[in-house]
């Protein structure tokens, strides 16, 4: 990365110098993709991917806390997939938590998850934000086949439910292509029915924007 930033190819992300009035900051601590799905552009604009070495995030994430931030976002194109030197996310994430332990305002750190063995170890630590986002893309497995998925349905799942176990009240959420060129009806049913459990109809409360807005479509097409 350091040389990618050098060559002017890519630019650092440059948070604020001190916390001032702001609680929260940003560290980039992976970049890029290797997995190639059909729809993504992202390999193409933004390279392979590389991770920042595990030393040089703990030293970002202790200056940020020596500056009053109170929570540090750990970021990436597929943060899950971090890896730098034998050390994965997981790994990342303890050695942040005990290598940070501070009086309060301790940093909190803020991740995705991925499907890293020993990755959800770490938040049995309250300050972990309790939230992961898994894309799903799609409830088909011959629609994440074209699409060029690494993981089933079932898979997803799998690792839903995993968290759902280790860390209990956990928020997770994900996010669905409808329409995937070639997608049936009844590839599409698929995903609908499996995806019963995340997608809502919308809201009809009177204080969300679409609420007055007229003509919406009936639920059966929701």
């Amino acid at each position: 990365m350091e040389a990618l930033v050098a060559s002017g190819r890519i630019r650092p992300f440059a948070a604020p110098s001190n916390a001032g009035s702001r609680t929260r900051s940003f560290v980039r601590v992976q970049d890029g993709c290797d997995n190639g799905c059909a729809y993504c552009i992202v390999p193409l604009v933004r390279g392979g991917d590389r991770s920042v070495h595990a030393d040089r995030v703990i030293s970002e994430v202790a200056g940020k806390a020596s500056r009053g931030y109170n929570e540090v976002v750990l970021t990436g194109t597929e943060i899950g997939g971090y890896h730098s030197n034998g050390i994965e996310l997981g790994r990342l994430l303890e050695r942040l938590l005990a290598e940070n332990r501070r009086p309060p305002p301790a940093p909190v750190l803020s991740s995705a998850a991925g499907g890293q063995s020993g990755l959800l170890e770490p938040w049995r630590d309250g300050r972990l934000c309790r939230h992961f986002h898994l894309s799903l893309q799609s409830g088909s497995d011959s629609v994440l086949e074209r699409m060029g998925r690494r993981y089933s349905a079932g898979d997803h799942q799998r690792a839903v439910s995993q968290i759902r176990e280790a860390v209990p009240g956990a928020a997770i959420t994900t996010d669905v292509i409808v329409g995937f060129p070639g997608e049936t009806e009844s590839e599409f049913a698929e995903s609908y029915d499996f995806s019963g459990e995340w997608v809502s109809a919308g809201s009809t409360s009177s204080s969300t924007r679409p609420a007055p807005v007229p003509g919406p479509p009936p639920c059966p097409a929701r």
